[in-house]
């Protein structure tokens, strides 16, 4: 492709600053404790500005939240996010406004960065260089932002890429392109209309999109010029991103034969017991040269995608799909989280509708426990 670096806004953050502004003028300025929370899940991002009774000069190019309206249950996120994403057009700040000090005030910009990450995207030494840019574009070059879905499978994409920067943030490249390309296949199949609430058998349906999906994505990557190893690494990836977790397939590629269908063998692996693995800076290994490494990837990719779901797009989810689709839905996407993805709800604003769901699942879990154990 032709493009120079100026030109890959995809990488340019939106936001130029963050901060928290106190009504109280003798309020303490958040602790280093307190900031090494936001500092430690967006260390990319610098304290432009934090509590002060004067305003900042830049403060009218800033978005300004409050804490209290955004904790509101009433709150609306689709307004919010008209506000936030204004800075697509505007680079500028991101501050919260509070009057009871500052741990609400940074526990609302925690969950306001987690819902607009992707305003400020997060790089590494394996996504930092021309190629990956280069993947990155042509990723956007693939989506007709015009159409509503299609918009919101891309913004998916860019956080579930950012998700996995925070659960791994020594993520390999081919870790990362997976994370942009997982969902490609929608383009074609679900690009104007949904249709995975109609499917009769849920997983197949989800493991079928995984298969389409890893041809074309190794495909794209390919033609941009990305290196073989990648490719295969990113297809793999995405190929068995949807299978059960705890079950392990067959490797996706087979030596010169290339991509082939999946075929789930009998043995049993358990991701979460697997001790950790370095990944490295480009992560170009094929899944023959370290299952244990797959296994991790496969990990932090589910969680990601998992935590996106909740934390950007559950909201267009239940209001799209309805309530029916959205329980199987979030009932699926919990069943597939890690305890430490689980520990990331909190630092997430949840839609009522959805929490409502959880509860229900979570209070229907309890009953059948109580009930196996009584039996």
């Amino acid at each position: 492709m032709s493009k120079s670096p100026s030109d890959w806004t995809e990488l340019v953050s939106s936001i130029a600053g963050i901060g928290v502004l106190l009504s109280d003028a003798t309020a303490p300025e958040p602790s280093p404790p307190e900031r090494a929370l936001v500092a430690r899940e967006f260390p990319h991002l610098s304290w432009a500005f934090s509590a002060a009774a004067a305003q900042p000069a830049a403060l009218h190019d800033a978005v300004l939240i409050d804490e209290a309206d955004w904790h509101s249950d009433a709150t609306d996120l689709y307004d919010w996010d008209a506000r936030v994403l204004s800075l697509q057009s505007r680079r500028g700040w991101l501050l919260v406004s509070s009057a009871h000090g500052s741990q609400p005030a940074l526990e609302a910009l925690l969950q306001i960065l987690t819902r607009y990450q992707r305003l400020a995207p997060r790089v590494n030494d394996a996504s930092r260089d021309d190629s990956f840019r280069c993947a990155v574009s042509l990723h956007r070059a693939l989506h007709d932002l015009n159409k509503p879905l299609v918009r919101a499978d891309y913004e998916h994409a860019l956080d579930v890429w950012q998700w996995v920067l925070r659960l791994e943030p020594c993520a390999g490249r081919a870790l990362q392109l997976a994370a942009l390309f997982h969902d490609i296949e929608r383009i074609s199949s679900e690009g104007d209309q949904r249709v995975e609430q109609h499917a009769i058998d849920y997983q197949s349906f989800k493991n079928a999109h995984a298969w389409v999906g890893a041809q074309l994505a190794a495909h794209t990557l390919a033609a941009a010029g990305m290196d073989a190893a990648d490719c295969d690494h990113a297809a793999e990836l995405i190929w068995q991103h949807e299978l059960p977790l705890a079950r392990k397939p067959d490797s996706f590629t087979d030596g010169a034969s290339g991509i082939r269908p999946a075929m789930l063998g009998p043995e049993l692996m358990s991701p979460d017991a697997l001790a950790p693995a370095d990944i490295g800076a480009h992560g170009s290994k094929a899944a023959s040269d370290g299952p244990a490494l797959i296994a991790r990837e496969l990990r932090v990719l589910a969680d990601a995608d998992a935590l996106s779901f909740f934390s950007l797009n559950s909201r267009g989810f239940f209001d799209y799909y309805g309530l029916e689709h959205t329980r199987k839905k979030v009932r699926y996407t919990l069943g597939r989280m890690s305890p430490v993805a689980l520990g990331y709800l909190q630092h997430v604003k949840l839609p009522s509708e959805v929490e409502r769901v959880m509860y229900e699942i979570s209070l229907d879990e309890h009953m059948g426990l109580q009930a196996g154990a009584a039996s």
